[in-house]
């Protein structure tokens, strides 16, 4: 009898808590540029993106929101509110569930020191943003920022999204 090898590639659901963090001085909202870090995402290197990252097991989302922002840009943030949408990308074998909070740095004056996981950061208008090249879905993500940042609805709804 001979034996084979089968590879089972795991899908995982990740949550992931993310800071869209915003200058009303300006009307602006912070991003960074990923570098290619994730072979199984290639074609998502050098993209534009909101910061945050993954929620560890027990973990309070706005808790792993802070140290994510602390370790991406070594600054602090006040979380404003969260944004009333759970965004579902799926990509690959890969699905988030994108929890996002509107914030604010502390000192919007403080310099941002880049992780490893970056390769640049700017801020950008809501219009600038829809032309940059993007993760799938930043620019939804920041539509809805912008109706917080309004006062708008408050409303909880769902967007599940494949790539």
């Amino acid at each position: 009898m001979s034996s084979s090898l089968t590879l089972v590639t795991m899908k995982k659901i990740v949550p992931v808590a993310i800071a869209i963090i915003y200058n009303k001085k300006t009307n602006k909202y912070l991003m960074t540029q990923r570098k290619e870090i994730d072979r199984d995402d290639v074609d998502y290197g050098h993209c534009w993106n909101f910061p945050g990252g993954g929620i560890q097991w027990g973990e309070d989302p706005k808790v792993a929101l802070t140290r994510e922002i602390n370790e991406e840009l070594n600054v602090e943030i006040n979380i404003l509110t969260l944004i009333p949408r759970i965004f579902s990308p799926i990509r690959n074998n890969w699905h988030g569930l994108l929890i996002c909070y509107l914030c604010e740095m502390k000192d919007i004056d403080a310099p941002i020191v880049l992780n490893h996981e970056s390769m640049d950061h700017g801020w950008f208008s809501l219009e600038e943003i829809k032309k940059l090249k993007t993760l799938p879905l930043a620019y939804d993500v920041a539509i809805e920022a912008e109706r917080c940042a309004r006062g708008g609805s408050r409303t909880l709804t769902t967007c599940v999204t494949r790539f």
